[in-house]
């Protein structure tokens, strides 16, 4: 199963409020029991997952079974998925997607790692994540991401540059971002967190030989606005 057909097989008779309601609660359970916090969405007022368009409701649900069954497998296997080496190994086997070499020797002690497809679908993102965010799942992926958070223009400049490097398929190994670390903040989240934040590296994913993806590995702490 590559990232692609992960999302394609979704029935869409899935794409139901209750559908994502029952997986957000039984992913943020799982969450939990490792000792981060997360929450499935907002107790009142309307989920974003009902405004969504079909594509997103899909790709909301794909992610969710995912990382659902990433985690119990974990468990079953008796593996620790506080080990962010070991869990991007399995999901990256699970989307059958082909890492560089060196991508698991960059992940040190505390970083965020995250998953994105070609078509920026963001697929994973580690347990760590979960300690500098006060999104709910349903804010998370079922937002806009750059609504999500607002920063200074001349780190949004270099992120955009190196994105644009991807995108055009100029990023063919492990880089480090060449972003200043600086702070960026949540905009409209339950807590509106202000996080600093170092982006180290963004490293491709491959399959067959052509692009299906990245990885950004990344360290964040929470600073007093």
């Amino acid at each position: 199963m590559n990232a692609k057909i992960l999302i394609q097989d979704i029935d869409r008779s899935r794409c139901v409020v209750s559908e994502f309601k029952k997986l957000a609660e039984e992913y943020c359970e799982l969450v939990k029991s490792f000792g981060y916090k997360a929450k499935p969405y907002h107790d009142s007022g309307v989920l974003k997952f009902e405004s969504c368009k079909i594509e997103q409701k899909t790709r909301a649900i794909a992610y969710l079974d995912a990382n659902i069954e990433l985690l119990k497998e974990c468990v079953a296997q008796g593996d620790d998925p506080r080990n962010s080496a070991q869990m991007l190994w399995r999901i990256l086997k699970k989307i059958k997607a082909v890492p560089e070499n060196d991508i698991f020797d960059k992940i040190a002690q505390g970083d965020v790692v995250e998953v994105y497809l070609d078509d920026h679908i963001q697929i994973y993102r580690n347990l760590e994540f979960f300690n500098f965010t006060s999104f709910t799942i349903d804010e998370l992926l079922c937002g806009t991401w750059y609504k999500l958070y607002k920063r200074d223009f001349l780190p949004t400049l270099k992120m955009m540059k190196m994105a644009f490097k991807l995108l055009t398929k100029r990023l063919n190994k492990t880089m480090p971002w060449n972003v200043p670390e600086h702070v960026f903040d949540e905009i409209g989240s339950e807590e509106n967190l202000r996080h600093s934040i170092l982006l180290k590296y963004l490293s491709p994913l491959t399959n067959q030989g052509k692009m299906v993806g990245a990885i950004c590995i990344s360290h964040a702490k929470l600073v007093q606005k």
